[in-house]
């Protein structure tokens, strides 16, 4: 299940494809050195995960040990999806950054990652995850949070004003105004709310979704248009 919760201010993560990897992957991996402190392999999986006797193909890894194995907690698999760059040379240049180092959308997929080195919690808070991103990176964040509830069961609790972005990953939904729940519901009963306070925060939404419709092209409200000869 995944909350979200819209406030009116009055209110390296793709994981999960690691971990299936492993449980899909079989053998043990051959590493080798490939500069500095760093250790490279290649891994054979299923081209399709659902298929796993189907089509196999080779994927690139590459880790650095602990530098004191006494003190190792546990591994962080990132995959930093694409398309894009090759994953393993990102993984050897950004290895000692400093999270203010990095892009802001991978600050906020690294701070998922960092919730979930722990363990594997029941729930994860999510403050503003999508605001300032650019639109790939705000993909990518809200497809985790999605995976995450689908494929490991987590309930995501998420504040954020961006409504595009709750409808895509939330399933249940509470408005605060004021410091007062003025609705609490499923996505389908947002827009049949008769709360003032909510139909407010809902029409710039509305009618930005109307407008990029038309002009996508998408739905014709002018007079008719008779077709060039």
């Amino acid at each position: 299940m995944t909350v979200v919760v819209l406030v009116v201010a009055a209110l390296f993560l793709e994981g999960i494809a690691g971990a299936q990897a492993g449980s899909v992957a079989k053998g043990t991996l051959r590493w080798r050195s490939c500069g500095g402190s760093f250790e490279c392999s290649t891994m054979r999986v299923p081209l399709d995960y659902s298929n796993p006797a189907g089509a196999q193909v080779n994927l690139a890894v590459i880790r650095r040990p602990a530098r004191d194995q006494s003190k190792r907690i546990g591994s962080l698999v990132v995959n930093p999806g694409g398309p894009g760059g090759s994953g393993v040379e990102f993984v050897a240049s950004q290895a000692d950054s400093m999270p203010d180092e990095l892009s802001l959308g991978m600050q906020r997929r690294v701070a998922i990652a960092r919730a979930l080195a722990s363990g594997t919690p029941k729930i994860i808070l999510y403050d503003e995850p999508t605001t300032g991103l650019d639109p790939n990176s705000l993909e990518l964040v809200t497809e985790v949070i999605v995976r995450l509830r689908e494929e490991l069961g987590m309930t995501s609790i998420v504040v954020t004003h961006q409504l595009p972005d709750a409808l895509k990953v939330g399933t249940d939904f509470l408005f605060l105004y004021d410091r007062t729940v003025h609705f609490e519901g499923k996505a389908r009963d947002l827009a049949l709310s008769d709360d003032p306070d909510l139909a407010h925060f809902l029409d710039p939404f509305k009618k930005s979704l109307v407008s990029a419709v038309e002009n996508f092209g998408l739905v014709h409200t002018g007079p008719e248009r008779t077709p060039p000869r």
